[in-house]
């Protein structure tokens, strides 16, 4: 077993390792440089993620990419970045760890890593990730929601009989504040940008 990286719990790692006689069989790798990382990841067939909280997880995208199996906590957006044939999710906890490792240990024979790895490569390249990016910009931009003082009211007031409220009496400290902040320094003092305008953005790539 390898384990990559550093942080604060490094010593304890391997102050577990020696309490229960693994040094034979654990190899801390310490801090890896980022292009360095590959040679690490390809010498195993899974990758685990314990993370209790991700927003991502670029990691589990490149050990996807070279060709492992990935074991991770469904943590954050983890569950949407990797299809299930990829990856073996887990609650965040020590027993549902375990039967998600039992489990890809069982499955890892399936993974064809030159497959994985351009699958891998098809769902994440820049042409791709721009234009879903563009996709939800422009779906920003159509939106046609209510964003006055009073409309935010109404939204925040339905997310719950208490939690509903307490939203809206945020909302309006921050109004407060925010008329507070205009009167100390007006926005006429400050330079605002220009509203995005898909038209004339559209034209100017059209004639250029």
């Amino acid at each position: 077993m390898g384990s990559g990286g550093g942080g604060p719990k490094a010593e304890l790692l391997q102050k577990m390792i020696a309490e229960e006689g693994l040094e034979s069989r654990v190899h801390m790798a310490g801090p890896i440089p980022h292009e360095k990382a590959r040679d690490l990841l390809v010498r195993g067939d899974i990758f685990i993620n314990a993370s209790l909280t991700e927003a991502f997880c670029m990691a589990i995208v490149e050990a996807a990419a070279a060709g492992l199996m990935v074991v991770s906590t469904a943590v954050g957006g983890v569950p949407e970045v990797l299809p299930s044939r990829m990856v073996v999710m887990a609650e965040p906890n020590p027993d549902s760890l375990l039967a998600a490792l039992e489990e890809a240990v069982q499955r890892v024979h399936t993974v064809d890593p030159m497959l994985q790895h351009q699958q891998v490569h098809s769902f994440y390249n820049w042409p791709r990730i721009a234009a879903r990016t563009e996709k939800v910009y422009a779906a920003a931009i159509a939106c046609k929601r209510d964003d006055d003082l009073m409309g935010r009211f109404c939204r925040y007031y339905k997310c719950g009989a208490w939690f509903g409220k307490i939203c809206c009496c945020v909302a309006a400290v921050m109004h407060l504040y925010w008329c507070w902040l205009e009167m100390w320094y007006p926005r006429a003092n400050i330079d605002i940008a220009i509203d995005f305008s898909k038209t004339y953005f559209g034209e100017k790539d059209g004639a250029g």
